[in-house]
């Protein structure tokens, strides 16, 4: 001990001699070692100073207090602590499981393969550089499929979102018919829904795939011979049949199997045929990657739109309105889209073509789109995976309702509009 420390005992037990005060041990009580005899405040004080600083009060009744608050400063810390290590198990871990990993490993398999060497010298074609046409040349050439983009997004953007509730309030109603989980997530009938729904889009997933390898090939087969209006008539028409038995859940309560037995038509590759369109009437390179960009830029703005509408809408109102668009963009492709592949231009047809693997070879022309094949083939696999898990994960782990799914949504078109062409915008009657 130190010699400070021993003099101030000393100068204690001193003063406690004169005093002859009798030191009660109490574990109940805070005022221990009160003195008899003490004539006033100052010398109370001073003497409780004395009795603190010779350590004669016992630390566990002098300190009493000071452990009880750090013992609660300790408890409350760890619980925190657990707080933070249950949310990272029952939300972090998964999500990056969900969607960190799997963005990941397709990020380096399309690293490593891009920076693969295959021996093969690919071939650079060094073209004149032009400048693309105006904007107006762009709206001449793409306009009607353009409009019917836009408004098939826009539409699509408004009611989705409500779908997926309703598959959820149909489950959960069997047991508890007055909930409504677009708003009531967080209730044991809605949280026991998301795995049936699951299930269901477990099947979708696995039938996704094997659809659009029979139909795919098919499709761009029969446009190849007989025009692209033809195959963009079947296209939106399966999508339209498809809505009706959305919208016929939703305002007439018919049994939800209706609308999942039709929703296989949704299936049908949309996007393969009307791109050739557009690249049939655009018959100016330069100018194709412009109109592309703008065409894709212009949707997500519809989406963005379109999701904003949805979220001041009922779920029956929103479906009414994708159910309409895909009224109105059936309607402008019978009666103003134009054909775009000319007749000297098609392909005889034979039977054959129609075999999902016919056009196969197509992908393995050139080490470069070998790569890029097998790009998309990663993104695909891993990107159809997250989006069957994340929207149920959400919905279970988070409580994740219907406004919800509209501002995620909305916060995600806003995200991308990052990537809209400014050339044309800025200059409209810039031609080459």
């Amino acid at each position: 001990m130190h010699l400070p420390g021993i003099l101030i005992l000393v100068l204690g037990q001193l003063l406690l001699g004169c005093a002859t005060i009798e030191v009660p041990v109490c574990e109940s009580c805070d005022n221990q070692l009160e003195p008899a005899n003490a004539r006033d405040d100052e010398d109370l004080l001073h003497f409780r100073m004395l009795q603190v600083s010779a350590g004669l009060v016992p630390k566990e009744h002098a300190s009493g207090r000071n452990r009880v608050e750090m013992r609660q400063h300790v408890t409350s810390r760890h619980s925190a602590l657990q707080w933070l290590v249950q949310q990272a198990e029952t939300k972090f871990l998964p999500f990056a499981a969900a969607v960190l990993l799997p963005h990941a490993l397709a990020f380096l398999a399309a690293h490593f393969i891009m920076s693969r060497r295959s021996g093969q010298a690919v071939e650079v074609l060094h073209e004149k550089k032009e400048a693309p046409k105006s904007l107006s040349y762009i709206i001449e050439r793409a306009g009607p499929m353009w409009l019917i983009h836009m408004l098939g997004i826009f539409s699509f953007a408004t009611g989705a979102p409500s779908v997926e509730y309703l598959y959820l309030n149909y489950f959960a109603r069997q047991s508890h018919p007055d909930i409504d989980c677009a708003t009531q997530m967080a209730a044991a009938p809605c949280a026991e829904s998301v795995m049936k729904c699951l299930k269901l889009q477990i099947i979708r997933g696995f039938a996704l795939p094997l659809v659009q390898f029979i139909v795919g090939p098919a499709l761009g087969a029969l446009s190849d011979a007989f025009g692209r209006k033809p195959a963009i008539l079947v296209i939106r028409s399966c999508l339209l049949i498809s809505t009706t038995g959305t919208i016929a859940v939703a305002w007439f309560s018919v049994p939800i199997w209706i609308d999942f037995c039709l929703g296989f038509f949704t299936m049908i590759p949309w996007g393969a045929v009307p791109f050739a369109w557009y690249m049939d009437r655009m018959d100016h390179a330069p100018s194709i990657v412009y109109a592309v960009s703008l065409i894709e830029g212009s949707c997500i703005v519809c989406a963005a739109m379109g999701t904003a509408l949805g979220t001041v809408l009922s779920s029956k109102m929103a479906i009414l309105v994708e159910f309409l668009g895909r009224v109105v963009t059936l309607c402008i492709a019978v009666f103003f889209l134009p054909e775009s592949l000319p007749a000297e231009k098609r392909m005889p047809f034979c039977w054959s073509s129609l075999m999902p693997t016919a056009a196969f070879q197509v992908l393995f022309q050139s080490p470069l789109v070998e790569k890029l094949s097998a790009i998309s083939i990663i993104n695909s696999f891993h990107w159809a995976g997250y989006y069957t898990m994340f929207g149920r994960f959400l919905q279970s782990s988070m409580a994740w309702t219907r406004l919800n799914s509209y501002q995620g949504g909305l916060a995600e078109h806003i995200s991308q509009l990052d990537h809209v062409p400014l050339y044309p915008l800025w200059c409209p009657f810039c031609s080459a």
